[in-house]
């Protein structure tokens, strides 16, 4: 009979015989006793597996206890249930559901969506994830929840949903993936299973099948060597000994043999010692010698205790970020690498991100995606189709403030010709990392500042450019300069300037 233990509720799993049955209520009685804490045979409750209800419901009744039907419900996972199927996970998802229903994602900037949808969204099925292994629809429907929330479309019911202009797939990936560094859920699943040493036998074939090979990745740190398979661990490098020299393998008189038997310490020095079926020849001798090669300089730690070592990390400890991180490297490459610097407000750096992507609400834009727009000519100039490029930097009104914030910086943008032509200028012209940031804060800043239309790129999809809100030159520098000011422009002193002249 075994027992688990957790916050004064005890669960006792034993065969389904009388004696059994006898000697726990006994064994309960004796504590009661001794204890001087009462049992309370109300809350208890009797479950069988396999056996007929009127059996359990008379045993129950001899013992003053209630009965249930298993699955049943203890600490809020199901006992006993597939979680194979959808309906046993509704719990998680309905719980998800409703913290999204107490949000309003409209009233939230798309920083503060980035930081719910990582801390929040993605540690709400945490408790399941970290002891079952989630279905593919139910991933996807937790993924459905955060893209949706990310993206504008807030809980309940008549909240209209937000157009989504990236790919949550690609979202997830890694800022050298081109992503937002969000994480998919099934890699968090996949990692907090492999966390407990019972799981690795199920979680290893889904993580080799992501391209992470699970099963070569434990290898034994080698101590004492008595708990140590010679031929069969992994101990000496990624490889086991009998898959790199099988024709030793099958010569050896022990094949389960323990690095402790296979030498022996000689004044102080330790000698390998072999036990063959017949003496080595032919190709048996190359990889004997193979073998002593690699064994040179290796010999057991006597007094230390051989142990389990993860290599895929330096610490040698399973850590579930490292294995979310590998997971993640084996994502398919976009092509772009997400420019995110800590110093700017996360929303700016996801407008950034979407710039480089060309997914903003642009007239264009919107008229790929079958919005009717009364014109696509661009409402400042009036001469040119709105493109993300003409809004944010060929247009002539936009130029204006471009040139006088490249006066102020002391860089020539008048050849520029396009968004990613302004992204790579700064990256390639920017002395340091503190200037690049400040240069990128203050070209997108900047157009923010310009229009509160554009500025509201990321944060409302479905604007349409209105000529009447258009703000003028001299005032849209003096926003950027402003904001420059509020933000902190002092973190910058090497690149101070009189900033002043320009308003």
């Amino acid at each position: 009979m075994e027992h688990r233990k957790f916050f004064g509720k005890v669960v006792f799993f034993g065969k389904w015989n009388t004696a059994n049955f006898r000697n726990l209520l006994k064994i309960l009685e004796c504590f009661q006793k001794l204890s001087g804490l009462k049992i309370n045979v109300r809350k208890s409750k009797l479950y069988g597996l396999g056996v007929a209800e009127e059996e359990v419901r008379s045993w129950a009744s001899s013992a003053g206890c209630g009965f249930g039907n298993i699955p049943f419900m203890y600490l809020g996972l199901p006992v006993g249930a597939s979680m194979k199927r959808l309906d046993h996970w509704k719990s998680a998802l309905v719980k998800l559901q409703k913290r999204l229903d107490s949000w309003k994602s409209r009233f939230v900037s798309f920083g503060g969506r980035l930081t719910l949808v990582k801390s929040v969204l993605g540690s709400l099925p945490l408790y399941f994830f970290s002891l079952f292994r989630a279905p593919s629809g139910v991933i996807k429907e937790c993924e459905r929840v955060r893209c949706r929330f990310f993206w504008g479309g807030g809980g309940g019911e008549g909240v209209k949903k937000g157009r989504v202009w990236v790919k949550w797939v690609n979202a997830l990936k890694s800022y050298e993936k081109g992503g937002l560094n969000i994480g998919s859920l099934d890699s968090m699943n996949l990692s907090l299973l492999g966390n407990t040493w019972s799981s690795i036998i199920r979680t290893g074939a889904s993580l080799d099948s992501k391209g992470v090979e699970f099963s070569r990745s434990f290898v034994k740190k080698l101590g004492d060597g008595n708990n140590t398979k010679m031929w069969k661990e992994r101990w000496l490098g990624l490889d086991r000994l009998q898959d790199v020299f099988p024709r030793l393998f099958r010569l050896e008189v022990d094949n389960s043999s323990s690095v402790a038997d296979r030498g022996e310490w000689v004044n102080g020095e330790w000698k390998w010692s072999w036990k063959w079926r017949r003496e080595p020849r032919g190709r048996e001798l190359g990889e004997l010698e193979d073998l002593t090669a690699r064994l040179i300089g290796i010999a057991p730690t006597m007094e230390v205790a051989d142990k389990m070592e993860w290599k895929l990390d330096g610490s040698g400890s399973y850590s579930v970020k490292a294995m979310r991180d590998l997971l993640g490297k084996q994502e398919d490459e976009s092509g772009v690498v997400t420019k995110w610097m800590k110093i700017i407000p996360k929303k700016v750096c996801i407008f950034i991100w979407r710039v480089g992507l060309d997914r903003i609400p642009s007239r264009a834009n919107l008229d790929k995606l079958g919005v009717e727009l009364n014109s696509l000519l661009c409402p400042r100039c009036g001469e040119m189709v709105e493109s993300m490029d003409h809004a944010l930097v060929t247009c002539s009104e936009v130029k204006m403030v471009w040139n006088r914030v490249g006066t102020w910086w002391g860089k020539n943008l008048e050849t520029v010709s396009s968004a990613q032509e302004l992204l790579n200028e700064q990256s390639a012209n920017s002395s340091g990392a503190r200037k690049e940031e400040a240069i990128f804060r203050v070209d997108f800043e900047e157009v923010e500042i310009m229009d509160e239309t554009v500025g509201g790129l990321a944060r409302r999809p479905n604007w349409v450019l209105s000529s009447e809100r258009v703000a003028s030159v001299s005032s849209a520098v003096k926003g950027v300069l402003l904001v420059l000011a509020l933000f902190g422009f002092y973190q910058v002193q090497k690149l101070r300037k009189q900033w002043v002249y320009f308003l």
